[in-house]
Order: structure tokens, then C-alpha cells, then sequence
């Protein structure tokens, strides 16, 4: 077998459970990684191999029980990665499964179509966990399979690499007024809009409600082929945030794949920045030829504006705050020839200027009437555009309540050849100011002047904190590290300081205050302060301070918040009280982070939310002293908002953040709130360790099965489910790691809440079926394929503990795992993972609470962070 850059020593040791969760076993092999198999050299079943241009490859893969196997050795247990080299000359995506030890391996390798079959591509890439020794890693044709395909190669590579699951949405910001979003096609599963890929928010802070364009979005056409690709539905795309120097910093990356299942003749990358402090988003188009001869290809740019005036918000998701519509006015866009931009008045209705123009030079420049939220949103300027840009006539004004403009390039390359074409948005008050705008993004040496701009401002802020010095044992935990603090960055509500709970709009782009005290408390241990700052001022400021609603108590927090208008409540499920104790600990942590750098600083802050602490605190000890609560905190619907109980991760961040505050009130001198408070903190822990059997209510221990139940209810009935949320007890400090209902609690979790053979996630709770057959899940029934998905965030507290206890070996796969599972570029999950698939589940992707939790774990396992309070 010929193994490029593969040395195979003797074997040691075979493990009987290999490429599982089993044990590492004893190291076997020397290697030299990445190393490439190739395809004609494995150990062949129903198959042929061929030769072309010096290339020998596999072909025929088309029949079932057909199988290419490769002898593998892994130096020692830990993830691996295996990408193949392939070719698909035909319509549709290639499924094959991967077989590791003669088992299928959750998810099948996706293969899509390449431009013909002499057009060799990479795909089907998975990341597995080894234990060390002999392993073969198949490709094999199992009926669920499809497709034809030709297998030139295999290539091993260290560690783990992230899914082949784009996320479909994400969100940007320049750092002070400007908000930008992203959407895919398709967002989630039920997603039925009938979009193309397109920017769909552009927010700027003189009235953030109100969206400034519904949608921009391009439209192809290959002049040399007759063929248009203006059904924008049908693109398959990847986005992800760059973070690296090979690609800049802050950067937003969509690659354009297949259309309709087909392969195209272009490569279309869309790049897009919000330059931090400037009022525009530039977004840049790598337009490139992949066949073998000269291409000339066309690019119409199209945005449809909004008028807030003319109607209920176009806005794909419902913004609380943004005017109702109902009245008239116009927008007048005119061409600025001078300036290369379509300059839009829309001062009549939205108070605003907005210009939308070229780097470059273009063929024409349109208007029209818009059609917004269909695949042809420029309706008839996209009906003739698709049969050649020649049909497209230039406009130098167009006026009327609804109003899209565009622009349109035609460029021919030669094959490999790529070239770059570049559009500009931006927002002003005024025509001059419009104009100045537009003078000062067309500076000289644009685009890539501000490109590279953006990058270094991005790569500055990275490197002020913790993550640019970190020196991880596994290269790609520091690589989904930076990811996750990018993308937490530009999901943080610029002005405001709060976090949307998902950048996917399924969930409508609200703020989970309890979701935003986790992000807040991640910047704090990643050395940006300022953003951790910024968000717990804003969440002083919310908290409630009367008691108009006897659900929202004054001294706690609604459960939701608008992102787009300032301190404005959305009514969801209420009460939700763990915020209270998550403020405590946040800006307990806050304030301990500032004093060594800046005390008068630390002490100015203290001074500022100091009344907002007293007011949680004081709560959540008068809900402990009242006989009904039997030394619990108040009841409340808690994490997974389902029934009003006292539930067991509520009740640990009541006893955290009471250990918070007393220590705040200690750093105050307050003799008198620190004695409260921990007394107070004494009586819920007590209430907690009580056992089941307590009379005349039980506590949260029970003594026969051996974990923490879930809940008690109110009238003292036990919901005793195994919930993975309970681990929180762990987490800061409300049980000692070392107890010893500690490790019983650890072995009925992973007896029952690891659904999957491979892998290390650990599923929210017992019997869940949200993602799986629930009504209410917000990307449909059966987005996981299983009941009880795994989930990050539960996995993360397991490995915070296995750390603790010296369980290294598995806290550093269960990193690893988050790893693997991240979307394509590291792009961080949402809040759960389909373990059939081992697969990222899309609908609430990206969530900046689950990347926190990664962050927290990483610099726990590294010895950075400690999140128990002392």
C-alpha cells in the first residue's frame, strides 16, 4: 500500500471498542500527519481503477455493497480528520457511508457535483476520535447511499475539523451604530420564505427599529453558457467569519456551491465587511472561471429598499419598536454618475439617506419596483437580466413608495482566472451627507485599503485579549476560540451592550437575559472588558424597578428583550428568574476582573450597578424566607421554560449569585447585606441537598436513584427526570467537585444522557423531543432525526468537572467534540446537536451562549478560569 508521509511501526494494541468512547489505548504507531491514502492502492470491493494525466483513481462507485478500505494508524487516541479527493460529473450530491472498524459512522459523507469528471475536488470531510492502534476507515455504498463518484485519495490529518454544515444566517456591526445581517436560502428546515442568499438587515442607530433595506442580493448569469442563475432559492452556500492571518480578521466569507444540485462554471465567493466606526458595509464579490476555456460572465447586484411608511415591515423576522406602516411617502433614487452610486432620498419616511454604489465601473445602472421577498426581488430587471444584461436599460432616477436599485457587471476570464467586483451601502441624515459618504469609501486604494483596515481593527481587538497569547494543545480549540469571540462580538447590540440569543432568526433575534449574562461573563475571562462592561450596565439599566407585572417582580428581568430598541421587554415565558443569580455572579466576576487592572475603575462600576444588585439579591432572599418556598428561591420556568417549579438549575444560580453578592457586599463593607445574604445562600444549598424523601417537601437529592432530580413542584411532587442542566451545581461551586454525590451524579448522566455511540455530547434531559417531534421547535418537527440531541453547553459542564478531577483524557475530547461539530469556517453551534449525525442542528445557529460555554470550558481545561466561586 503506498502511504504518503506514513510511517507504520508494529501493532501494539487493538482495541476491541475502536473509534469509540472507549478508553485511549497503548500508543501503536509512529506517524507523520497529514497523510494521503490513495484511493487505487486501498483494499477495493466491486470497483475499478483508472488513470488520467498520471492520476489513477477509483471508479464505478455506483452499486451497493461497493467499498474502498483504508489501513490506518492512529499514534494515540484523539480526534482525526479525513478529507477525500473526488470527482462528480453528474447532477446531484453523492452519499456514501463511512465506515470505521466495519461500523457506520454517524452522518453520511455529502459529495456535490464538480464540473465534469476530470474536475477533482475535496469532500466528504469527517472528524472521528481513534483510540490509538489499527483502524480501517471505509467509503463504502450502503443502500441509504446515492450518486456516482470517482475517488482519487484519502487524507488523514491531526485533530478535529469542523462539520460540513453551513450555518444560514449571521449578523455584523461596525462597533457603535451600524447592524448588518446575512440570511441563507434556507434558514432552517420549515423555512418557506422563498429567499435567495442576501443581506436582510441594515439597522442604523437614529432609529434602530426601523430596517433600511428589506434585501440586497446578486443574480448571475454565464453569458458564454446561456445560462442564467437568477432562481436565487436554489443556491447552496457556506458562511463563516474569518479569524485567521491567512484570511483576515472580522470578515464575513459565503461561498456560492451548487445550484439547483448542479455543478456551475464559476466559483462566486462574497466577502463582506462593516468597517468598526463606519457607517457602510462593503461587499466584494471573487468572481473566478473553473472550466478550461474563456468564460464571460455577468453579476446584476440588486437592493430593495424599505419604506417604513408604506406598510408592515418587510423585515423577515417581527422587530418590536418598528413603526406599524400606514401612511404613505417616497423614495427617490437618483444615479450620481460622479460618484458611481445610486443615491436614495428616503428622507420622507425613513429619515434617512442611503447610497448603494460600485468600487469599479459598471455596464448599467437600474431601478424599478420591486417585488421583495421572492427569488427575483427586482421582478422584471431580473426577468431581463436573465435573458442577457444587454436587455437591461439604464435608469437615472426612479421614484415611488416601494424601490429597488441596481447595478450590473459583465467580465470575461480566462479559465482559473478570477477577478474582483465590488459594491459599497451606506446610511447618512442628509444628502451631503450621502455624498461625503460615498467620497470617502471611494478613496483611493479601495477596497482592499479598508479591507485591510477592518482586518488590522479586528486583529487588534482579538489580540488585547486573552486568546491571541493561548498556546493550545490541540491547534484547532484556539482557531474555534477566535471564531466564537468574533461572532459573539458581531451579535453584540453595538449601542446597547446585549446579545441576540441566536443569529438565526428563528428565534426572532430577541435577547435571553440569562443567554447574554453567560456571553457578558465569557468576554470577562477572555480580557475584553469593555464589551463585558457594556452589556451589564444595559442589563442594570433593564432590570425592573416596579411591579406592574406580578410575573416580572421588581429586582428581576423579563425573559426576553427587544435587540433592536433599548430596554423594550418581549412578553414570552414568564417568570424566568436564573438571570437574577447569573447578574450577581457576572458582575461579581466583572468587578474582580477591573480591580487589578484599573481599581477606580472597578470601584466606579460597583458604584453603578450597586443598586441593581441590591435589588437581585434582596429577591431572591425574601423568596427564600417565605414558609411556601420550604428554603427554596421562588418557583419560575427556568432554562427550558416548561413548567413553573423550583428547579435545580434556578436554584443553583440562586446560591451562586447570593455567594456573589455577599462578597460584593464584603468589598462594600456591608457587614449587614453580607450576613443576609449568606445566610440566606446557606438555606437554599440546604434546601437543595435535602433528600426526596423530606417531608413535607422533599429537596433536590435523591438518595435511591443517585443524581439531583430536575424539579420540585410546587406542591411538592417531584419532576425526578435526569436533566444535564442540573450539572450547574458543579459549575460554580454549589457542590464540591470531590462530594461524593458528585461522581454518582456524573455516572447517571453519561449512563443516560450520551444517546450516541460515538461522540461526547450529553443530551439536556431524559425523553427530550423538541428538535426531534415537538410542534414548538423553531426549525420543525424532525430537524434531529433522534430523540434527545446533544448539546453543547451540557457537554461543556461535563468537562469543566473531568478537568477537576483529572479526567484530562476525556475533558480534552469533549473540546475536541465541540470542535467537530462547529459549522463549516468553526462557526459555533446553536444549541443542540443531532447525535445520529453527528451534525450541528441549523435553526438557532449561531448561538453566542454556546460558544461562551466552549470559551469557559477551554480556559478552565488550560488552567485560565476557574468559574467556582471561592
Amino acid at each position: 500500500m503506498r502511504v504518503h508521509g506514513f510511517l507504520v511501526g508494529a501493532v501494539v494494541a487493538v482495541a476491541a471498542m475502536s473509534g469509540s468512547r472507549a478508553g485511549a489505548q497503548q500508543q501503536a504507531c509512529t506517524a507523520q500527519l497529514p497523510a494521503t491514502f490513495e484511493a487505487e492502492d486501498a483494499q477495493l470491493q466491486g470497483l475499478e481503477v483508472a488513470a488520467e494525466g498520471g492520476r489513477g483513481y477509483v471508479t464505478a462507485f455506483t452499486d451497493e455493497s461497493d467499498q474502498v478500505a483504508f489501513q490506518v494508524c492512529a499514534p494515540e487516541s484523539g480526534y482525526f480528520t479525513f478529507d477525500f479527493t473526488y470527482a462528480k460529473g453528474t447532477d446531484g450530491i453523492a452519499l456514501r457511508t463511512l465506515q470505521v472498524d466495519g461500523r457506520p459512522y454517524p452522518g453520511q459523507p455529502a459529495f456535490p457535483p464538480t464540473w465534469g469528471w476530470s474536475a477533482w475536488g475535496s469532500g466528504g470531510r469527517r472528524a472521528i476520535h481513534l483510540d490509538a492502534g489499527e483502524h480501517t476507515i471505509a467509503l463504502a455504498f450502503l443502500p441509504t447511499d446515492s450518486g456516482e463518484l470517482r475517488l482519487d485519495n484519502m487524507v488523514m490529518s491531526s485533530g478535529p475539523t469542523p462539520s460540513d454544515v453551513s450555518v444560514r444566517s449571521l449578523l455584523m456591526n461596525n462597533w457603535e451604530s451600524l447592524v448588518v445581517g446575512w440570511h441563507a436560502a434556507v434558514l432552517y428546515p420549515k423555512d418557506d420564505m422563498g429567499f435567495g442568499p442576501r443581506m436582510t438587515a441594515f439597522h442604523w442607530a437614529k432609529d434602530w427599529p426601523t430596517n433600511q433595506i428589506d434585501e440586497a442580493q446578486a443574480f448571475f448569469r454565464d453569458e458564454t453558457g446561456n445560462t442564467s442563475y437568477t432562481d436565487t432559492r436554489e443556491f447552496d452556500t457556506t458562511a463563516y467569519f474569518t479569524a485567521s492571518d491567512g484570511e483576515g480578521f472580522g470578515e464575513m466569507r459565503v461561498a456560492y456551491g451548487g445550484y439547483a444540485k448542479r455543478a456551475v462554471p464559476m466559483s462566486v465567493t462574497r466577502r463582506m465587511i462593516v468597517p468598526p466606526g463606519e457607517s457602510f458595509a462593503l461587499v466584494l464579490y471573487e468572481l473566478g472561471n473553473v472550466t478550461d476555456a474563456s468564460r464571460q460572465l455577468s453579476i446584476l447586484e440588486w437592493a430593495d429598499l424599505h419604506n417604513k411608511n408604506s406598510g408592515p415591515s418587510e423585515d423577515p423576522v417581527n422587530i418590536r419598536g418598528a413603526s406599524p406602516g400606514g401612511g404613505g411617502g417616497t423614495l427617490n433614487a437618483i444615479w450620481d454618475s460622479q460618484r458611481n452610486a445610486w443615491i436614495a432620498d428616503m428622507s420622507q419616511t425613513n429619515g434617512t439617506f442611503v447610497v448603494i454604489g460600485s468600487f469599479g465601473p459598471v455596464d448599467r445602472h437600474v431601478a424599478g419596483a420591486p417585488v421583495t421577498g421572492g427569488p427575483d426581488s427586482g421582478a422584471e430587471t431580473v426577468r431581463r437580466f436573465a435573458t442577457g444584461p444587454s436587455a437591461l436599460g439604464d435608469s437615472d432616477s426612479f421614484s415611488g413608495q416601494d424601490v429597488g436599485i441596481g447595478m450590473s457587471r459583465t467580465v470575461t476570464l480566462e479559465p482559473a482566472r478570477t477577478e474582483q467586483i465590488a459594491f459599497f451601502y451606506g446610511i447618512a441624515d442628509s444628502l451631503d451627507g450621502a455624498r461625503a459618504l460615498a467620497d470617502d469609501i471611494r478613496r483611493p486604494g479601495a477596497p482592499e485599503v479598508w479591507i485591510d483596515q477592518s482586518s488590522a481593527q479586528w486583529k487588534g481587538w482579538l489580540s488585547s485579549g486573552r486568546a491571541a497569547s493561548l498556546d493550545t494543545p490541540v491547534r484547532q480549540w484556539a482557531e474555534a476560540l477566535r471564531i466564537g469571540l468574533v461572532t459573539n462580538r458581531q451579535s453584540q447590540q453595538p449601542e446597547f451592550g446585549s446579545f441576540v440569543a441566536a443569529t438565526n432568526p428563528a428565534y426572532n433575534y430577541s435577547v435571553w437575559v440569562r443567554d447574554s449574562s453567560v456571553v457578558a461573563m465569557g468576554f470577562d475571562v477572555a480580557g475584553h472588558l469593555d464589551e463585558a462592561e457594556k452589556y451589564w450596565t444595559w442589563m442594570a439599566q433593564a432590570q425592573q424597578t416596579e411591579g406592574s407585572n406580578p410575573n416580572v417582580p421588581p429586582g428581576t428581568w423579563w425573559t426576553n428583550y427587544s435587540f433592536f430598541a433599548h430596554k423594550l421587554e418581549i412578553p414570552f415565558v414568564e417568570p424566568e428568574l436564573d438571570a437574577n443569580g447569573l447578574f450577581l455572579v457576572g458582575t461579581y466576576r466583572h468587578h474582580a476582573a477591573l480591580k487589578p487592572v484599573d481599581a477606580g475603575r472597578a470601584a466606579r462600576f460597583l458604584e453603578t450597578v450597586w443598586p441593581a444588585v441590591q435589588r437581585a439579591a434582596d429577591f431572591v432572599q425574601r423568596e427564600i424566607g417565605k414558609a411556601e418556598n420550604h428554603g427554596f428561591g421562588a418557583p419560575d420556568f427556568s432554562i427550558w421554560e416548561e413548567e413553573l417549579q423550583y428547579w435545580t438549575f434556578t436554584q443553583a444560580t440562586y446560591a451562586a449569585g447570593l455567594r456573589a453578592a455577599q462578597l460584593l457586599a464584603e468589598e462594600r463593607q456591608d457587614s449587614s447585606k453580607a450576613e443576609n445574604w449568606g445566610r440566606a445562600r446557606d438555606t437554599v444549598r440546604d434546601a437543595i441537598s435535602r433528600d426526596t424523601s423530606t417531608s413535607p417537601c422533599p429537596g433536590l437529592w435523591h438518595a435511591t436513584l443517585n443524581y439531583f432530580v430536575r424539579a420540585v413542584r410546587p406542591d411538592c411532587t417531584l419532576d425526578q427526570r435526569l436533566d444535564g442542566a442540573t450539572d450547574l451545581l458543579w459549575v460554580f461551586g454549589v457542590l464540591d467537585a470531590t462530594h461524593p454525590r458528585t461522581a454518582q451524579h456524573r455516572e447517571a448522566v453519561l449512563a443516560n444522557l450520551t444517546p450516541g455511540e460515538f461522540g461526547f455530547g450529553i443530551s439536556r434531559y431524559e425523553g427530550d423531543e423538541f428538535y426531534h417531534a415537538s410542534q414548538f421547535s423553531p426549525g420543525g418537527q424532525n430537524e434531529a432525526n433522534g430523540s434527545m440531541p446533544v448539546w453543547p453547553q451540557m457537554s461543556m459542564y461535563m468537562a469543566m468537572l473531568e478537568h477537576w478531577l483529572g479526567m484530562d483524557d476525556l475533558s480534552r475530547n469533549r473540546l475536541s467534540w465541540y470542535v467537530a461539530t462547529t459549522h463549516v469556517g468553526y462557526q459555533p453551534q446553536g444549541e443542540a446537536v443531532d447525535w445520529t449525525t453527528e451534525r450541528p442542528l441549523v435553526s438557532t445557529s449561531s448561538e453566542p451562549v454556546t460558544a461562551t460555554w466552549y470559551l469557559l470550558a477551554l480556559f478552565n481545561q488550560l488552567g485560565l478560569f476557574d468559574p467556582r466561586l471561592p
